[in-house]
């Protein structure tokens, strides 16, 4: 029998009203209503206020707090490949027949994920973090690399949370993505940025693209792929993307042992500049 909030969830137009909710986040509301709505949120969802870099006072909009900076401090890089995000480490280790686990039973596949076939990755490691919508939401570079394309993936924008990974196949390949390609001293690498319910939009430091511009009941939507002649170079720890509200990265590598040694230390938190794997893995 066909679960009837997967049902729901086909016909939610999750794209739309996670536009809207982007543009209420963004109003500047008059700090009598303003502040009672960030208290709410920052204990609903156990923000970490004593690592913001400014006061919640200080914030016009609930979109400024979404994608609130840090203090400066409060992430020290530790060596190696490094978590670009902090949030919950859901899975990590090698990628088994081309199919990433999603949960005990189910997978999904890399060249569905990242919209492409024959990448080198099908045969690599991944490490997948969720972020809860309390989590800090700017995404870091993990190693020292050069971005070297990236491709949109328009698609659905479904809950990500573990109620929804728990019954949505193929979650993760559903919702849309911004897919970010580098090259580093590890090899080649991937930061898959997926969308999820109420993200206003995902936007990078490095192009003009950003996702969910439009509300659309279509899925048919084209893929849109940039190759940069001219690679874009960043240090490790370096903002590069952004998400408005919580989500999910998977970090790719092309490297098979890259992540292996770390499987089975999933399923707990984790902060950016963590180490996901040891700096031994180099190829330089």
């Amino acid at each position: 029998m066909l679960d009837p909030w997967l049902t729901l969830l086909r016909i939610f137009p999750g794209n739309c009203l996670s536009l809207v909710f982007g543009r209420f986040a963004g109003i500047h509301f008059p700090d009598i209503l303003l502040q009672p709505l960030l208290r709410w949120y920052v204990k609903k969802y156990g923000a970490n206020l004593s690592e913001s870099a400014r006061q919640l006072e200080q914030f016009s909009s609930l979109a400024e707090f979404f994608v609130r900076d840090l203090r400066v401090g409060v992430r020290p890089l530790s060596s190696g490949v490094v978590s670009p995000v902090d949030g919950r480490l859901v899975g990590i280790g090698r990628i088994p027949g081309r199919e990433i686990p999603q949960i005990k039973g189910w997978t999904y596949k890399v060249s569905e994920l990242i919209g492409e076939e024959g990448s080198p990755y099908e045969t690599g490691s991944y490490a997948t973090v969720y972020l809860a919508p309390g989590d800090y939401h700017h995404i870091h570079i993990p190693v020292n690399g050069e971005v070297v394309a990236l491709r949109y993936i328009p698609g659905a924008l479904w809950p990500v949370n573990s109620w929804s990974v728990n019954r949505v196949p193929q979650l993760f390949c559903r919702n849309e993505r911004v897919v970010i390609e580098l090259t580093s001293a590890y090899g080649r690498m991937a930061l898959v940025c997926v969308g999820a319910t109420n993200v206003g939009s995902i936007s990078v430091a490095f192009d003009d693209v950003v996702s969910n511009q439009q509300c659309s009941f279509s899925r048919n939507k084209e893929i849109l792929v940039r190759k940069y002649s001219q690679p874009f170079a960043f240090n490790r720890g370096e903002k590069i993307a952004t998400f408005n509200l919580g989500s999910t990265v998977v970090l790719l590598s092309e490297n098979p042992e890259l992540f292996a040694a770390s499987a089975g230390f999933d399923a707990r938190k984790i902060r950016l500049g963590e180490t996901l794997a040891d700096e031994s893995m180099s190829r330089r």
